[in-house]
């Protein structure tokens, strides 16, 4: 059974990490599904001929795990991301481990049927502490 997440049991301030190691399997797949074959994600030989040293993770792929901290983790079940911005500042590589965080910074009650709606401020660092990905989650707490 999945627990229900109620709003009362969510405050601004609360916070969640998680990290995954990104592996060339996951690119592939990833391709696979979306149907993104862009040699920048696949080909080492093409990206070296580019000067792009080797081939990047697509965004998407790291912005996937936000899927992850949202709906398992912060708030957690019965969570529905309405909206997303994403400030992509450095290339994720295969075998770079990722850690994704998420804060919340503002919880409102509001729309037609009156519902939470919290505010997830997230970063996605790279091993090195460099911030790859940042951006603003809102999401709606069913």
């Amino acid at each position: 059974m999945y627990k229900i997440i109620r709003e009362k049991d969510i405050s601004v301030g609360q916070s969640y990490e998680l990290k995954k190691t990104i592996t060339q399997t996951m690119v592939n797949d990833f391709a696979r599904l979306t149907g993104d074959f862009n040699p920048v994600h696949i080909d080492k030989e093409y990206c070296e001929k580019i000067n792009l040293e080797s081939p990047i993770a697509h965004g998407m792929l790291s912005l996937s795990f936000l899927s992850t901290l949202i709906g398992m983790y912060l708030p957690g079940n019965g969570s529905i991301i309405i909206s997303q911005t994403a400030d992509y500042l450095l290339p994720v590589r295969v075998g770079d481990t990722v850690k994704v965080s998420g804060k919340i910074t503002d919880k409102q009650y509001g729309g037609a049927l009156n519902l939470c709606i919290l505010t997830v401020k997230y970063r996605i660092k790279n091993q090195r502490d460099q911030t790859v990905i940042r951006g603003i989650i809102k999401v709606n707490l069913k």
